[in-house]
């Protein structure tokens, strides 16, 4: 009886992990390919389990959920993984996505599941359409775009919405790199923002170098559940082609030509609060305005200090971007070295599904 419930969870594991695996690999047609896999342990018509995830549950509403939801996000991500490529929206939730909020302010790289607490949301990525002419720092609520949920997908290893500035963005995930596809609008222009200052919790330092057609820098940031805890976050970005024009912006300024920038920005205000309020929960210190506090969405993002890089791109040929990351808690020479990694893995697998091929 035991043998036959192991192999039966067995079975069960075997055939998540080659699901997500198979999910990994990025932008097959539908996202029912992606959750396509073959369990080798059961019979050709069991239920295939990655099809079962819903990678939105537990971004809304929860019943008995301590601050009315899961904190969950929805982007790609793979077990134990340390980049969760994930849509952040303006309001807060300690996950970074709150479903009831349509306005999407990027996709950054780092996310903690269910946490209860704010953190990371390192490195946010937002496709614009236009020209940079007001520093996003000073000016956040112009460069954000909404976005219909009948416009957005999910499925192990794979996240994709189509916002309404007409970008469609695509996102997937390994352990330590991940790749985006962003569809612009044709006859637009066709700009990428790099918001190293855009932690939940702001930053105390970060950076940001833009090559011909690379962005690479870091982010410091912490303070997880009012704690005063700093974390170093470095990341590494090949894009598809080189920059048409390229930029940065630091505080209110924005600088055309610029290749490097550096600077920190602060947690908004009322977002302060509800993590203060969150943190005593966790404390066990409770009261009726506590967790009335601990409930808020307020905006995540403020007017004042910040940095970041943008890009434009020549879409003439094509309106597609594809964008190759690589994460570390290390250094930007690891995460390039992670970046590199996934391009060379999707090349092993491009050779070995061709008749003649080898690695």
């Amino acid at each position: 009886m035991i043998h036959n419930r192991s192999r039966k969870l067995l079975s069960v594991i075997v055939m998540f992990l080659l699901a997500t695996l198979f999910a990994f690999c990025p932008f097959l047609p539908t996202v029912g390919a992606l959750a396509q896999s073959v369990n080798p342990l059961s019979s050709s018509s069991a239920t295939n389990l990655a099809s079962l995830v819903d990678p939105f549950t537990g971004t809304g509403v929860q019943q008995g959920a301590p601050f009315g939801g899961g904190d969950t996000f929805p982007g790609a991500n793979v077990p134990f993984g340390m980049v969760q490529w994930s849509p952040d929206t303006m309001s807060y939730a300690p996950g970074g996505y709150w479903y009831y909020d349509n306005r999407i302010k990027g996709f950054s790289l780092t996310h903690l599941n269910g946490a209860g607490c704010g953190v990371y949301s390192d490195i946010p990525f937002m496709p614009y359409v236009g020209t940079v002419t007001q520093s996003p720092a000073t000016n956040p609520m112009l460069y954000i775009s909404t976005l219909s949920h009948t416009n957005e997908s999910a499925a192990a290893g794979y996240y994709q919405a189509k916002l309404d500035n007409g970008v469609n963005t695509e996102l997937t995930a390994t352990q330590r790199s991940g790749a985006g596809r962003f569809t612009y609008p044709q006859g637009k222009t066709a700009t990428m923002l790099v918001n190293v200052s855009g932690s939940i919790n702001g930053v105390n330092d970060a950076q940001a170098n833009i090559g011909s057609n690379t962005i690479s820098g870091w982010a410091t940031s912490g303070g997880f559940c009012g704690a005063s805890d700093i974390y170093r976050v470095y990341f590494w970005a090949q894009f598809s082609q080189p920059f048409a024009t390229i930029g940065t912006w630091h505080n209110n300024i924005v600088t055309q030509g610029n290749t490097s920038v550096q600077g920190s920005s602060q947690i908004a205000p009322a977002v302060r609060q509800v993590e203060i309020a969150q943190g005593k929960l966790k404390k066990g210190i409770s009261g009726v305005q506590t967790r009335k506090t601990a409930q808020q969405h307020p905006n995540v993002s403020v007017s004042g200090p910040g940095s970041g890089a943008f890009v434009t791109f020549n879409t003439s040929k094509g309106p597609a971007i594809t964008v190759k990351v690589g994460l570390s808690f290390v250094s930007v020479s690891n995460a390039q070295t992670q970046g590199r990694t996934f391009l060379r893995q999707r090349l092993q697998r491009t050779n070995r599904r061709q008749p003649g091929k080898s690695e």
